[in-house]
């Protein structure tokens, strides 16, 4: 090889080892600046790409926050896209209790649903829930629908569904709210029991949804036959009306007579339809008027229209004995 040939091949090496130089010169700062700038700079449309590639909506949300709806009437929720995609929305349904139960409205507990082709494209997907129709008067309840996301992250949604009664006026709550004296204990502090005894009075503590008066607004008469029925052993009992009209708890009670005796507990007779039905004693529950069949109660927020005579009774209560005499 000649010194010329030498000297072409060294200026050559020259140039690769520059240029080679160089180019990994480049190639570190590149990767330095994508170390440092790459998680502030990466788009935020980009951090759930993956899983708009799967098939899976990260982001959804419920567009109804509140929902008022009466007893016995359906209702319908959406769950909504919050951003344009081809994904399908995919969610698992919950009903949770609050004041209303499972008795009022239809539970769910991880019911599936996805979206149809044409909710896919317009990104709304509905859903019909339903609550129950009795025929109580109850205050309004409320409980929570819920959906979670068929994924792990992304908005999951909530609405409190508010069930408005539509059975009137009526008793919602009942409670014996009288204690019975102690009558034996045991020696050395080995315990006590709490009985009724003749001459004392039982009281029952009637909640009504609204306030309750018995004064006639026919006649603005007051009424004295307003009670409800309790039990006494086997025996059906009178609690006449004690206190509270024209609010919405009234106070009944009765006064144990001699013989009266409950080994097991004071109940209180539930509201509906005897059967068979006589003329002028058609419910248990409250007592009626032998002339008219009335109660002696009416709403006082509405002087048309007559107290809902159903309601929940209570049984026995261990809590409330009835003895025949003090021991």
């Amino acid at each position: 090889m000649t010194s010329q040939q030498t000297g072409h091949r060294r200026v050559w090496t020259n140039r690769v080892a520059r240029k080679t130089g160089l180019a990994l010169i480049a190639l570190i700062a590149v990767l330095s600046f994508a170390a440092l700038a790459g998680p502030l700079g990466t788009p935020s449309h980009t951090v759930f790409a993956g899983a708009e590639l799967r098939g899976d909506e990260p982001w959804l949300e419920m567009n109804c926050p509140a929902v008022a709806v009466e007893e016995g009437e359906d209702f319908r929720l959406h769950v909504v896209k919050k951003h344009a995609s081809n994904s399908p929305i995919r969610v698992y349904w919950y009903t949770d209790p609050g004041t209303a139960d499972e008795s009022d409205y239809e539970p769910l507990h991880a019911e599936r649903q996805v979206s149809n082709g044409y909710q896919t494209q317009q990104g709304v997907m509905g859903r019909d829930f339903g609550t129950k129709e009795d025929m109580y008067s109850e205050l309004d309840e409320t409980f929570t629908v819920r959906f979670e996301n068929s994924v792990d992250y992304g908005h999951d949604g909530e609405s409190v569904i508010t069930i408005k009664d539509d059975d009137g006026v009526g008793i919602y709550d009942l409670e014996i709210t009288s204690v019975p004296d102690v009558i034996w204990s045991a020696p050395n502090g080995g315990g006590s029991v709490r009985a009724y005894t003749p001459g004392d009075v039982i009281e029952v503590t009637a909640r009504f949804t609204d306030d309750v008066t018995n004064v006639n607004p026919e006649t603005s008469e007051r009424s004295d036959y307003a009670a409800i029925h309790i039990r006494v052993g086997e025996d059906r009992k009178v609690a006449e009306l004690l206190r509270g009209a024209g609010t919405d708890t009234l106070v009944f009670g009765y006064t144990v007579r001699e013989n009266d005796l409950d080994a097991d507990g004071v109940s209180v007779e539930y509201g509906g339809p005897r059967f068979p039905v006589n003329l002028y004693d058609q419910f248990t529950g409250f007592r009626s008027n032998g002339e008219n069949g009335d109660i002696g109660l009416w709403p006082v927020c509405d002087d048309h229209e007559a107290i809902n005579r159903f309601y929940r009774g209570l049984g026995d209560d261990p809590e409330h004995l009835v003895a025949l005499s003090g021991l």
